[in-house]
């Protein structure tokens, strides 16, 4: 396994000797700066790069470098011409530096350095902007990816990491993040490490984080914001930039953030569809990852609608399928699957994703079984592109949802396909996290799909407002996010000390009996129109998105775009400093006047890694029925059902607290106790096993393993069942009353289950 860092020709570690992050959060969007500092120690200058991960959707609009105490801006140039500046400058002896995105992957990212000088010390400082995702109950989370792991690259292709070592290195690390809300700040805590909080006391929307221990940076770093009513529509605002030297109005507009979260209230959930699992099962899988793809499968089996159609592909260099195709979800069709999932190894060799998408998009489409494709990988590969292609073909008649497994996991695929494949994306990188995201992955592909999907904006006469992304998805889902954006403008002269506005999103959705209905959300904007002294980050994420959006109607290979969509997005990228597929960031020394005497080392080694970046892939291979419910189970609201299928009743939540209430009188009738009464909480096994015990129509039956479970004979359970109630009938209740009693905080989790 590769690990990413600063390599010098001859393929020796440069070793990192600090690391410095600055970042501000503010509401969903955040801007990190991060100073990386390293030391040539060698007799000679050297030639080395440095090959980091970030997410796909960063924006990186700042870089500057200081070598010996000079410190040298870069500025974004178009790709080749920036290339040609740096060649230039190390072959006169300066020093330089040139920052690029991977031709391949958008979410790789290459510096070369170029003559550092002998034994002198060098600081990189890079800049980028992102939006942040949501979490549960709202959290915004902050993330500071570590580590990327190594792209696979399919016979024939080009790899940009096989040839790097292993590097590990220690170094020091140093944090802060400044938060600003909107809205009062409840609670910042993080799932991998202790932090200094420091809230503001006077409006409480402003907080300082700082790692309260020594860090060692071998995970993420994830801080986890709660705010006082996060399920708001939100909307904030960034003014203009004044004095841009880029023929570009793009800056000097103001702009308006929309942070939606739409409720669709309750919708009844798709009874049938076409439930297909690929999972990767290549020699990177092995360990943690494919234990989590392991849980993640069974869970989904578990949760399934009792009258759907599934399969299980497996993929790595050739790719297994569990059924010859499709089939209908039975017990004895589940329990095989369940015990494929127990025994899945990550030994089918490399990546090869391409050749089981196909095969999948291949079959026959069911009819009157929507096709929903669950993508779990690591996302080593390396034809990213040809995969999202295959996935945005074929979106028609599939939707595809991703889930990256793994620290590391490839952003610009899992995001991309889920985009192309009008999905969602999660990325599992502890198990703990598993449940619940597997979860709110099936209820969202349960969900009858939102069409038509638009934003109007209400605004003063005069002035008018550019939305970005001007392509809104074609899937969007209750309790999902959607950011959009507003670059406003006015027509003619003048100019207005503030702007009041209100903007509206509207989707439509139809329901099981096909009658469709309308979704409104608005919220409402006050600015004050001001000049603002520099570009801040959310017109550079703006621009990004906007970037972003060509490049998916396009593709990522920028050799085939017109003139005209090269051009454009060449002058955003210029206008607002964020660099791109057709742009780069080039920093020279060319003030030093002391030119390097001594040779620089560069190989054949390094010079054929920089070509290897730069090239673009040629090509990738890559029972009885009762006569009604007993006087206990009444309150229960169930009408009476076949002991074969227990009908969910959504008000059979409000009986639970009865049901728990009157424990000792429905479960106690001895001193033994059917449901053990200790407040002690079941872990996760626990519940998995619990609910590896429920049958594909629901229920549990009797059995020694419940009884097991609750801690009591079954001789005793059999004995108190209520008369005129069915032993199936009288399990699953027991095992609700466990779940709700046992697992109350994990009820995300399990909700599904009972649900069936």
């Amino acid at each position: 396994m590769v690990h990413f860092g600063l390599i010098d020709s001859s393929r020796n570690q440069v070793p990192l000797q600090r690391i410095e992050i600055r970042a501000k959060v503010h509401g969903y969007t955040a801007e990190v700066i991060a100073t990386m500092t390293y030391n040539n120690k060698m007799k000679n200058p050297i030639e080395a790069v440095y090959i980091l991960p970030l997410d796909e959707e960063a924006a990186v609009c700042g870089f500057k470098a200081t070598i010996d105490g000079r410190t040298i801006v870069a500025e974004v140039q178009e790709k080749q011409e920036a290339r040609d500046t740096y060649d230039d400058a190390i072959s006169s002896g300066h020093s330089a530096f040139l920052l690029e995105e991977s031709d391949e992957s958008s979410d790789i990212f290459q510096i070369n350095v170029g003559n550092l000088p002998a034994e002198s010390t060098a600081k990189v400082e890079l800049t980028f902007v992102c939006e942040l995702t949501v979490e549960k109950e709202g959290r915004v989370c902050f993330l500071l990816p570590t580590v990327l792991n190594p792209r696979y690259t399919p016979q024939g292709g080009n790899s940009i990491t096989a040839s790097l070592p292993r590097v590990d290195s220690a170094y020091e690390f140093d944090f802060e993040l400044l938060v600003q809300s909107a809205s009062e700040i409840q609670e910042i805590t993080s799932p991998h490490s202790k932090l200094n909080v420091v809230i503001s006391s006077e409006d409480k929307c402003q907080a300082t984080v700082r790692l309260a221990e020594p860090f060692k940076f071998d995970v993420d770093v994830k801080v986890m914001i709660l705010n006082r009513d996060p399920f708001l529509p939100q909307a904030t605002f960034e003014n203009g930039v004044t004095g841009s030297n880029i023929t570009q109005d793009f800056l000097e507009k103001p702009l308006v953030t929309l942070n939606f979260m739409p409720d669709f209230g309750k919708q009844e959930a798709l009874e049938t569809g076409e439930f297909i699992f690929v999972i990767d099962r290549s020699g990177s899988m092995s360990g943690d990852r494919i234990k989590n793809a392991r849980e993640t499968l069974f869970l989904f089996l578990k949760s399934l609608p009792e009258h759907c159609h599934f399969n299980v592909v497996g993929f790595g260099s050739s790719y297994e399928k569990l059924f010859s195709s499709s089939t209908k979800y039975s017990d004895s069709s589940v329990n095989k699957a369940c015990n494929h999932a127990k025994n899945l190894e990550a030994n089918l060799g490399g990546t090869e994703i391409l050749e089981p998408l196909k095969y999948v998009f291949s079959q026959p489409v069911i009819k009157g079984s929507p096709r929903q494709v669950f993508l779990m990988t690591d996302g080593e590969v390396g034809n990213t592109q040809q995969v999202i292609t295959l996935v945005k073909k074929n979106s028609t008649h599939a939707r595809c949802f991703t889930f990256g497994i793994g620290q590391g996991a490839s952003t610009a695929l899992i995001k991309g396909v889920a985009r192309a494949g009008q999905g969602t994306a999660e990325f599992i990188t502890s198990s703990h996290q598993m449940q619940a995201k597997v979860v709110k992955t099936l209820r969202n592909a349960l969900q009858p799909s939102m069409e038509d999907i638009k934003v109007t904006w209400d605004l003063p006469h005069g002035w008018d407002s550019q939305t970005i992304p001007k392509n809104l998805p074609q899937a969007l889902f209750s309790g999902n996010r959607i950011i959009v954006y507003g670059l406003l403008s006015k027509q003619g002269g003048g100019r207005d000390e503030e702007l009041q506005g209100k903007a509206t999103l509207q989707a439509t959705t139809r329901d099981n009996t096909s009658n469709m209905r309308t979704i409104t959300h608005e919220v409402a904007f006050k600015l004050e129109l001001k000049e603002s002294d520099g570009c801040s980050m959310m017109h550079r994420v703006a621009a990004k998105r906007f970037i972003q959006e060509q490049q998916d109607a396009m593709g990522e290979d920028a050799s085939s775009w017109s003139d005209d969509l090269k051009a454009k997005v060449i002058n955003i990228s210029k206008a607002a400093n964020v660099v791109s597929k057709v742009t780069s960031f080039v920093a020279v020394d060319s003030e030093s006047h002391v030119p390097i005497q001594k040779p620089m080392r560069e190989s054949s080694e390094m010079y054929a890694l920089k070509e290897l970046f730069r090239s673009k892939k040629k090509s990738a291979k890559s029972k009885p029925q009762p006569k009604g419910p007993s006087p206990q189970l009444s309150r229960m609201r169930h009408s009476p059902m076949a002991a074969e299928s227990m009908c969910y009743d959504p008000t059979i939540e409000d009986s639970f607290d009865d049901i728990l209430a009157e424990e000792e009188k429905l479960c106690m009738p001895s001193a033994e106790g059917f449901i053990k009464k200790e407040k002690k909480k079941a872990s996760s096994s626990l519940t998995l096993e619990l609910i590896a015990l429920q049958s594909a129509s629901g229920t549990w039956t009797l059995s020694a393993e419940l009884a097991a479970m609750l801690g009591v004979p079954v001789d005793n359970l059999q004995k108190a069942c209520p008369d005129g109630v069915v032993f199936p009938l009288w399990a699953t209740a027991l095992a609700l009353v466990w779940l709700h009693a046992k697992c109350a905080e994990k009820k995300d989790e399990w909700q599904m289950v009972g649900d069936k």
